[in-house]
């Protein structure tokens, strides 16, 4: 089953190791999920990344000419938020 979000990939892939601490102080984050990368593709100016776990699959896309739209490492673990709480 594919799970569709159509956001900045670089939003949700966290791709930096302060990602790590994503809420040991008892914040209200959600924890994310483990991913690695599955496929990456470009199709009429957005990039396609699949990535997965043993729970299921992520289609995210991004424009290639925003900033903020990388490619990931294949093999390498990274972590997909599902949810980004509100501001306090």
């Amino acid at each position: 089953m594919h799970k569709t979000v159509a956001l900045t990939a670089a939003l949700l892939l966290c791709l930096s190791p302060v990602c790590a601490a994503y809420g040991d102080d008892g914040s209200r984050l959600t924890p994310p999920e483990v991913v690695r990368v599955e496929n990456v593709r470009l199709e009429e100016g957005a990039k396609i990344i699949i990535v997965g776990n043993d729970n299921g699959r992520y289609v995210l896309s991004c424009n290639i000419k925003a900033n903020g739209c990388m490619t990931p490492v294949p093999g390498i673990d990274y972590f997909v938020f599902k949810k980004i709480p509100a501001g306090k």
